[in-house]
């Protein structure tokens, strides 16, 4: 059968115009009802990537894990999550879409110059420094943790190690003992 070219016309136009107007504006659910949860937070060196204590100018950077999840708690894959701190510095993202786990790294290395420390006498003022991971306008979580200008205002460290017993016998385990050990920087934070 064969059709008129001035009928095919009007369906084409039409039929493109259905695909035009389908368009669905709604947020995904995953969107709003996902969380983002910080699942590792540590401070690294600026030479090796091995874990250290503190963050330190020049020395050291922060290395976060953020993960991204739907109501379900199921991760959610291809997320884009950005990041932002309120104290001068770089990111080191290799990519801001989460993985297969729903994570992303990222690497915040503040400026050599930068100090943000949280003083213990301001209680009710945080002036560390804060980095928020943002997955929308409504899905976000923050982090805080000190920046320290130099070296010497956190190192030496001190280890405090205590025991609930003042003894241990060498008797086949049958004696047995709770040792706490616990790391203090310069400022005993």
């Amino acid at each position: 059968m064969k059709y008129p070219q001035r009928n095919l016309i009007p369906f084409i136009i039409i039929t493109l115009g259905m695909f035009n107007l389908s368009c669905d504006d709604r947020i995904p659910e995953e969107t709003t009802n996902a969380t983002i949860t910080i699942t590792e937070m540590q401070a690294i060196s600026d030479i090796d990537p091995i874990n250290v204590g503190e963050v330190v100018s020049g020395f050291s950077k922060m290395r976060i894990v953020a993960t991204l999840k739907n109501s379900s708690n199921q991760a959610i894959k291809d997320g884009i999550i950005t990041f932002s701190c309120d104290q001068a510095g770089s990111f080191d993202v290799i990519s801001p879409t989460t993985d297969v786990d729903g994570e992303v790294f990222v690497i915040f290395d503040p400026d050599d110059a930068a100090e943000a420390v949280d003083k213990n006498s301001t209680v009710s003022t945080y002036e560390g420094a804060t980095i928020t991971a943002k997955y929308s306008s409504d899905v976000e979580t923050t982090v805080r943790f000190n920046i320290y200008d130099e070296q010497e205002d956190v190192w030496p460290y001190v280890f405090n190690i205590s025991s609930d017993v003042s003894s241990i016998q060498l008797d086949n385990g049958l004696t047995t003992a709770e040792i706490e050990v616990q790391v203090f920087n310069k400022n005993y934070t």
